[in-house]
């Protein structure tokens, strides 16, 4: 129990953190027009009407490695296998991306792929850290002393 909760908040900082990096850069080769109102909604569908499928697809992307990114710090930190964790972790991601799918209107294939990424690709960042782990155990238990 006593690094479970430093290992899930750290696996949601990770993977926030994840996620803006990667939408920036979608931000950046995508920016808003000028005169741009985000509170305004049809200001924000006309914007999102207007990306091309590389944006939707540098957003997926973000999600998904922010998901993978979340599960594997959860996981490192953890050193245990800790599944409903990293479900946790996804299950929060996916409440947050399906928020923003409410918020702002985006096409419907988009939405159908998102939601469906955030609990694989948590569960799989902790896969991977297991696989981790074990492997720097065995090197560690390899080393000639």
């Amino acid at each position: 129990m006593g690094r479970k909760i430093p290992g899930f908040i750290a696996g949601l900082v990770a993977g926030v953190l994840t996620v803006a990096i990667i939408e920036s850069v979608s931000s950046f080769l995508y920016p808003v027009p000028e005169n741009f109102d985000p509170t305004n909604l049809d200001h924000m569908k006309a914007f999102i009407d207007s990306l091309p499928a590389p944006a939707y697809i540098i957003d997926l992307f973000a999600h998904f490695l922010g998901g993978l990114t979340a599960g594997f710090v959860a996981r490192l930190i953890v050193k245990e296998p800790w599944t409903i964790g990293t479900v946790q972790l996804g299950a929060l991601f996916n409440c947050a991306g399906i928020a923003n799918l409410i918020v702002i209107p985006h096409p419907i294939w988009f939405a159908m792929i998102d939601i469906s990424v955030y609990l694989p690709a948590a569960y799989l960042g902790a896969r991977l850290a297991a696989t981790f782990l074990c492997s720097s155990a065995t090197l560690a238990s390899s080393k000639p002393e």
